[in-house]
């Protein structure tokens, strides 16, 4: 079973989300404009579950860029609900803003096998990016601009949009619209399964072992070789991979830094845009004053370089 740690850390990713948030709205929004809110907008169906997702928009006229927000929790837990002051702040400096569910990884039990394991989520978060894009008109903004943020599992996940095509593509409403997005940012996220996620002797190891087993259905890694490759940003890197922004801490006992640090250098040797911060004295995620100060610059920097060419008012 999911081991109980991990369910006790929401108030470890709270906090970190709520620094963020907060410093992420006070970012040149000295006079925010209002948002237009709308929340648990169904972006797809999985079996008889609806894909939910929350939008945020600037009340502005123009054609504005997307950003979507994918969280983390171990694929198993978390919800849209914990980027959603991010997504607002974010919004109220020009963006369409979007946080998203996606299906959450349950352990096998009761002679049941492990549910929703990959790629159910990865399917998820391509499918809201399509959706997004198909929905142009509606929210009003650039299909052709579009960046995603997530962090821990929610890093692996944007990571993955970045490097891998659409996996599925029987929508027939959908077929037109590319899941990949002009800017990934990730956070804290694992990269390559082939190797443990966590440090080695982490206090983490163990829970960390299971949560990963359980995204590889169930697997133990000497039975997975194929799904490791598969649910591994770092082997799909490519000509097409989007610009990325990483950051990680390096101390770090969920996910080792070593994953940020070869996945970045991966990306530079296939000639990529990437930029890697690897903070000291910081684990998963980051609270240090300067450290949120440069996620932030940096952050809203890298977006309005690759996202900010919306089309004029129209």
């Amino acid at each position: 079973m999911l081991d109980e740690r991990w369910m006790r850390r929401p108030l470890l990713r709270r906090m970190l989300l709520l620094l963020l948030s907060l410093a992420l709205l006070c970012t040149g929004c000295a006079a925010q404009a209002p948002l237009t809110t709308e929340l648990d907008i169904v972006y797809g169906r999985a079996g008889d579950t609806d894909l939910l997702l929350d939008s945020f928009r600037p009340n502005d006229e123009r054609v504005l860029p997307a950003v979507i927000f994918i969280h983390g929790g171990g694929w198993a837990a978390g919800s849209r609900a914990d980027y959603r002051d991010m997504a607002k702040g974010l919004a109220a400096q020009g963006y369409v803003c979007f946080s998203i569910d996606y299906r959450l990884v349950k352990p096998a039990e009761a002679g049941r096998p492990v549910t929703n394991p990959w790629p159910a989520p990865f399917d998820d978060c391509q499918r809201a990016v399509r959706w997004v894009r198909a929905h142009a008109d509606r929210f009003k903004l650039d299909a052709k601009h579009v960046g995603v943020l997530g962090g821990s599992a929610g890093g692996h996940l944007v990571a993955c949009l970045g490097t891998m095509d659409t996996r599925d593509n029987s929508d027939a409403d959908l077929a037109g619209f590319s899941s990949r997005p002009e800017a990934v940012v990730d956070i804290s996220g694992p990269t390559d399964f082939a190797v443990d996620i966590a440090p080695e002797g982490s206090k983490d190891a163990g829970w960390v072992k299971v949560v990963t087993q359980n995204l590889l259905q169930g697997k133990p890694r000497d039975q997975a070789a194929e799904l490791i490759r598969e649910a591994s940003p770092i082997y799909h890197i490519d000509a097409k991979t989007s610009p990325m922004l990483i950051f990680h801490g390096k101390a770090d006992t969920i996910v080792n830094v070593d994953q940020a640090v070869r996945f970045d250098a991966a990306l530079r040797q296939a000639g990529r845009d990437v930029k890697l911060y690897a903070f000291d004295g910081e684990g998963h995620g980051f609270g240090q004053k300067a450290n949120v100060e440069t996620f932030i610059r940096e952050t809203v920097a890298f977006f309005g370089r690759l996202l900010k060419a919306a089309p004029a008012a129209q």
